[in-house]
């Protein structure tokens, strides 16, 4: 039986958003300010909703945050559950996936970056509490 990929492509064929992918794989965590009004966007665009314009450019966000707020998802029993949150960056609400464990999660807590390798050659971002 297949399963739903949960992974977006990330080729140039596949997206017009295939840099952020690809500054992933560098190491960079990036997202879209418009050129025009300056707004900073998350999601990354590829036309700014503020001006409707194509007129965007990259740019490198912080690689910490703060917890905003989080819930626990149980997948299926006897799978180790996975926690759900929204990491604060810049003014910037960033859904994720967070690697803690649930005695040790909290709001407001620091959280850091990690990018992590799928088996196909594509990255995903997610956030973890520094050891």
């Amino acid at each position: 039986m297949r399963r739903f990929d949960q992974y977006p492509p990330e080729s140039e064929e596949e997206t017009q958003l295939h840099a952020f992918f690809q500054n992933l794989k560098n190491g960079r965590f990036t997202t879209t300010r418009c050129e025009g009004c300056g707004k900073v966007w998350w999601p990354p665009r590829t036309i700014c909703p503020n001006c409707i314009t194509s007129n965007l450019e990259w740019v490198e966000l912080p690689k910490n945050g703060r917890l905003k707020l989080y819930t626990v998802c149980q997948r299926e029993k006897g799978v180790e559950p996975v926690v759900l949150g929204i990491v604060e960056i810049g003014g910037l609400h960033i859904p994720s996936k967070i690697n803690a464990s649930i005695e040790e999660i909290e709001e407001g807590m620091e959280l850091f970056l990690e990018i992590e390798n799928l088996e196909d050659g594509r990255v995903i971002y997610a956030f973890s509490k520094q050891e």
